[in-house]
């Protein structure tokens, strides 16, 4: 059998199934070797459904053809409209900065009035530092005091300097307004703003006083010099500081201490500076002195606090002549009630200063500041009644013109405090200080086991305050650092209602444990069988009694939330 042929080598032919538009194509393909190359043209053929790709096919740059009348107007007007457009937005943008800055400033001077005679330059600094330094009500501790006290030194940099506000201002005794006295160890003394007006005065007075607040919260602050920024001394590197503390991560790098200065004079130079002032009045004077004295009291330094105490009570006394004021004050401290009497009742300053010395003595001598505030009591009870206000008009309802204008227009400054020098009026704002007077003495008894009697002087010392702030009307504003009789009552009720509370709450607490330590023993004892009858009746009466305390603090809770309605409701 023969095997079968081989396959020959030669491939089947394959008849084309080309469309007859692609015989073009195909008599290119079988085109002999020997014929002519083909041509570029002829490849693109090959590909008839592939889409050329954008930025493999270049197109000649040619220039088109120029803008016609029509088309160059039409852009000219779109770019005209642009530029008005872009215009108003920016006007507007303006105008309402410039809108929200004056609403701000006005709002700031209905709320901080300032002296009439100040600058609307020194107007704006004086509104900044007061910003700085307000506490935010729905954001407590929220002061930087750096840039606050950095304000207030602007601030009376704008007062002292004559090109600015400072004319007629020059350092006591000397005529040159240029020259400036220097106390060794201390500072700059103090100036003699007599020459101006009793307004200009009170701000300066609050500027300097406020600034002197500030510091005592700088006291640790240094400036680097070669950046103008703040730094805490325990960040400098130096000799001075051999382990400075790592700077946080978010702040600059630590300064050198061959660039660093003291930021700000200190608290004692700018009290010294404020006590050595010349044209402040008594009371402004005692005011400063008592804030110093409490900013020692901070520092632990009592006995040198003590010494600040005594000065404002000279400074209280330098209203009367030398040889009456044995009369006006005794040796121990206190108000003479005997004869030699003196020839008026003891004026606001000396009441002022002596309060604050009685409440600083409380602490250390309890007995001492319980006599010399049962005198201060005697003696503001034996004041002058106020004189009968005169027939005011009746209020009318402003037209609406004068609405306006009284909401642009910034208020005048309220009338000035008086200067301390006289006694005091038995008014409503005296009554709120005689009502401190007595929460004071309350919370001495108090302190001395004397619980009954120390709650009572705090029961009438909570209602005089309510009495008080019922009688005073609405308060004119002041300047920053003034306080108000109002605010001052409103404050002093508020401590005695806290203290009345604190009181109630424990004698209950404390009859609440011994009652649970004597029934304990009785336990231990074996029960009521190892008891006898006398034991029983003592349990029996200190249970009556805390009972009778634990209602008594119910109704204090409802006097007190009572007198907080009245006071305001601070705190409550």
């Amino acid at each position: 059998m023969r095997p079968p042929p081989l396959r020959g080598l030669i491939p089947p032919r394959i008849k084309s199934q080309l469309r007859p538009q692609n015989q073009t194509l195909l008599s290119l393909r079988l085109h002999p070797f020997s014929a002519s190359p083909l041509r570029h043209t002829s490849i693109s053929l090959l590909r008839p459904h592939r889409p050329l790709l954008p930025s493999l096919h270049i197109r000649p740059i040619t220039s088109g053809p120029p803008l016609s009348q029509s088309q160059s107007g039409y852009y000219w007007y779109q770019i005209k409209l642009g530029l008005r457009w872009t215009l108003f937005v920016y006007l507007t943008a303006g105008a309402v900065y410039i809108g929200s800055y004056i609403y701000k400033a006005n709002s700031l001077a209905h709320q901080y009035p300032t002296p009439d005679e100040w600058s609307f330059r020194m107007r704006i600094a004086y509104h900044n530092a007061v910003m700085l330094s307000t506490e935010p009500v729905d954001a407590p501790d929220t002061i930087t005091w750096p840039s606050a006290a950095q304000q207030w030194k602007v601030t009376m940099q704008l007062l002292e300097d004559p090109k600015y506000e400072g004319t007629g201002l020059r350092a006591s005794g000397e005529e040159d307004q240029e020259a400036r006295t220097f106390i060794a160890g201390v500072g700059e003394a103090g100036l003699d703003i007599s020459a101006r007006s009793s307004d200009w005065r009170r701000g300066y007075f609050s500027a300097l006083l406020n600034y002197a607040r500030a510091a005592e919260h700088v006291e640790n602050i240094v400036a680097d010099t070669s950046r103008n920024i703040f730094f805490e001394d325990y960040y400098v590197i130096g000799p001075s500081n051999p382990t400075p503390r790592q700077v946080p991560p978010t702040h600059p790098p630590a300064p050198r201490e061959e660039n660093c200065t003291k930021a700000f004079p200190s608290p004692h130079a700018l009290y010294s500076k404020l006590l050595t002032t010349t044209g402040l009045t008594t009371a402004q004077r005692v005011t400063a002195a008592l804030s110093y004295a409490d900013w020692l009291l901070f520092k632990n330094l009592p006995s040198s606090a003590e010494e600040l105490y005594t000065w404002a009570l000279d400074i209280a006394l330098s209203a009367y002549p030398p040889d009456l004021h044995t009369q006006y004050l005794s040796p121990m401290k206190t108000l003479p009630s005997s004869p030699p009497s003196p020839p008026s009742p003891p004026s606001s300053a000396l009441l002022t200063a002596l309060t604050a010395f009685a409440t600083q003595k409380a602490s250390s001598d309890p007995s001492q500041a319980l006599a010399i505030f049962t005198s201060i009591l005697r003696a503001r009870r034996t004041l002058p009644l106020p004189l009968p206000s005169p027939n005011l008009p009746v209020p009318t309802v402003p037209s609406f013109t004068a609405q306006i204008m009284s909401a642009l227009t910034p208020p005048p400054l309220s009338p000035p405090p008086p200067t301390g020098d006289d006694p005091p009026p038995r008014d409503a704002a005296q009554q709120c200080e005689e009502a401190l007077v007595m929460l004071h003495i309350g919370e001495i008894l108090y302190a001395m086991g004397q619980r009954e009697e120390g709650m009572g002087w705090t029961r009438d010392g909570v209602g005089g305050a309510v009495e008080g702030t019922r009688g005073l009307g609405v308060e004119e504003k002041g300047m920053v650092g003034e306080v108000g009789a109002l605010e001052r009552c409103r404050m002093c009720g508020e401590v005695g209602v806290e203290n009345w509370t604190a009181m109630v709450r424990g004698v209950v607490e404390g009859l609440e444990r011994e009652v649970e330590v004597e029934s304990g023993e009785m336990e231990g004892k074996g029960g009521w069988l190892w008891s006898g009858s006398g034991a029983e009746d003592a349990r029996a009466k200190k249970r009556r009694e805390l009972e009778r305390w634990r209602a008594e603090e119910l109704v204090v809770l409802e006097r007190v939330r009572r007198a907080r309605r009245v006071l305001g409701g601070l705190g409550g």
